[in-house]
Parts: structure tokens; C-alpha cells; sequence
């Protein structure tokens, strides 16, 4: 039983290797690491660049990462016009407060608050942005290390779980994008 285990594990490695040998010009080196480390790897070796353009496709991490800062600079964009300044939108209600148009005082007040509601989704995904750089760094790291020194020197938390990780804080990403324009 061990054997048959033992002998699919080294196949699907092996098949691992052909593929990504067949699919993008690596290094004989690098595919013999994919025959025993498929798993960990396979998902860093199969994320290809579109040949046409050279922009990753959507299915890479560090391109849905940069499609997300993206959107956060659209956010700052809009952040900077005078429609969505705070200190004027308090001004128009201390104004409107004296004058006692009670309907434009509440549509200001609810205009306010929609820019204190901005501008918390702008700092939430900033965050997140932030954090989720961090892992890529992080990411990108072991897989350096582990490429010229091997699975000892990496240390750490594994890379499948590391890759785990930045799908899961992309996915609410790309939620709370999502959000954003509904």
C-alpha cells in the first residue's frame, strides 16, 4: 500500500515536472524540486504571465494584489475632490444649522456621513492592503530561499499555508471592493 502511495505521489510529481517544464522555459532544477514538492510549489510554478501583454493573468496573487492598489488609488482620487472633503461637508452643516433649511441640513448631514463611511472602507482596505504586501514579501522570501538553499533553510510557516493565507485576505479584498461599488 505504501509502495502504490508512494508511486502516485512520485507521478503526479513527475507529471507536475513535464508540465511546467512544457508550459514556461524552467530550469531542469527547478522541475526535478517539483517531482517531490508539488504540493508546495505547484501553485507558485503554474501562475503564468500573459505571453501577449506580459501582464500576469487573474488567477496570479501579486497581479490581484496590484489590481486592489489600484482601486485604493481610484479611492484616494475621489478622497481629494471638494465634494468629498469632510471639513467642508461639517462647514455646509454649521452653515445650514443657522440657517434652518431643515432638508438641506439633513441631506448634508447624510452626506457627511457618507464621507466618514468612505473614507473608513478607504482605510480598511489600506489595511488590508498593507497586510496583504507584506505577505507577498513574505512569500516571495521563502520561495527565494527556498529555490537557492532548500526546505531546511526556509523555516517558518509553510508556504502552502503562506499561499492559503494571501488567497484568503485577497478574496476579502475583493470583497470589500465589491462592496464598494454596490
Amino acid at each position: 500500500m505504501v509502495i502504490e502511495v508512494a508511486g502516485l505521489y512520485l507521478a503526479i510529481g513527475f507529471g507536475c515536472a513535464v508540465a511546467s517544464l512544457w508550459s514556461a522555459p524552467r530550469r531542469a532544477s527547478d522541475a526535478a524540486m517539483l517531482v517531490g514538492l508539488w504540493p508546495l510549489l505547484g501553485p507558485l510554478f503554474f501562475v503564468r504571465p500573459n505571453v501577449a501583454t506580459g501582464v500576469p493573468e487573474h488567477g496570479d496573487l501579486a497581479a490581484r494584489a496590484s489590481a486592489a492598489q489600484t482601486r485604493l488609488a481610484e479611492f484616494d482620487r475621489a478622497m481629494s475632490r471638494p465634494e468629498l472633503d469632510l471639513e467642508v461637508a461639517a462647514a455646509r452643516i454649521v452653515e445650514l444649522e443657522k440657517s434652518g433649511s431643515d432638508r438641506a441640513l439633513a441631506a448634508a448631514r447624510r452626506r457627511a456621513e457618507t464621507i466618514v463611511n468612505f473614507a473608513a472602507r478607504r482605510k480598511r482596505l489600506a489595511d488590508e492592503l498593507e497586510e496583504l504586501a507584506e505577505l507577498l514579501a513574505q512569500l516571495q522570501t521563502q520561495s527565494e530561499i527556498f529555490r537557492l538553499a532548500g526546505a531546511a533553510e526556509v523555516g517558518g510557516e509553510p508556504v502552502a499555508d503562506l499561499i492559503t493565507d494571501i488567497e484568503a485576505r485577497l478574496y476579502g479584498v475583493e470583497q470589500l471592493l465589491e462592496e464598494s461599488t454596490t
